[in-house]
């Protein structure tokens, strides 16, 4: 979860994301949606959603269904998604639940390649061959607005990060930085490397060590967008 410097991976963040609560999951080998729920309350008339993207970020399936979560239980196989004849190489799957009242509770994002899996102890299948093309995805263009923000002594920049672009923005990315383009540590980060679909957006929370006396910046990328940076002083 972390490296060599004590930088969080992006396994942090998708731990973080896959070991929620409350969470919808995707079954490679059997293309179904389950949804597991770690309370101890039962959430009624929920939906679960899933949407399938190609390779171009164009919506080419959309799948939901009504549940009743169980306390401390599981939906197994909500949904099977059957992905249409000619879809692209590599495709991607957003899933969503929504409670009684319409709204977003949890999600979850995967990519999925049309590779078949060979058996155990091969390095094949969906989930991990087959994703050459990543490097061939279109270019998204991001917007970043942030914030400053403090409370009880300690500092906080509060981030929106938005995809106006027609494009998926990959594994995107932010880095709280000095001056000489070092991240700054320990900073903590309510979320990271997480995909935007287009027009989609996504606030997240920067916790930062107070007394730095360098000039900070915010740097936020994508595998497939460039680079925007904005000046700490410059944050309103």
């Amino acid at each position: 979860l972390y490296d060599w410097f004590l930088e969080p991976t992006a396994g942090l963040y998708y731990s973080q994301n896959g070991l929620a609560p409350l969470h919808p999951q995707f079954d490679y080998l059997k293309n179904t949606v389950s949804v597991y729920n770690d309370y101890r309350n039962v959430f009624n008339n929920y939906t679960v959603e899933a949407t399938v993207y190609d390779f171009n970020s164009n919506e080419v399936l959309t799948k939901s269904a009504s549940i009743n979560i169980p306390a401390d239980g599981v939906v197994n196989d909500a949904l099977k998604l059957d992905f249409p004849a000619g879809i692209t190489q590599v495709h991607f799957i957003k899933l969503k639940i929504n409670d009684h009242s319409g709204n977003l509770v949890a999600d979850a994002f995967y990519w999925r390649s049309n590779d078949a899996y060979k058996g155990p102890w091969t390095i094949t299948g969906p989930a991990v061959s087959g994703f050459e093309d990543i490097n061939k995805l279109p270019k998204a263009k991001l917007d970043v607005s942030s914030s400053k923000k403090q409370r009880n002594g300690k500092h906080f920049l509060h981030v929106k990060v938005n995809n106006p672009s027609n494009a998926l923005s990959f594994f995107t990315q932010l880095k709280l930085q000095d001056s000489k383009g070092n991240n700054i540590k320990p900073t903590f980060y309510s979320d990271n490397f997480f995909s935007l679909l287009p027009g989609e957006s996504k606030e997240i929370v920067i916790e930062y060590p107070a007394g730095i006396k360098d000039k900070l910046r915010l740097v936020t990328d994508a595998f497939n967008a460039s680079a925007i940076s904005l000046e700490l002083q410059d944050m309103k």
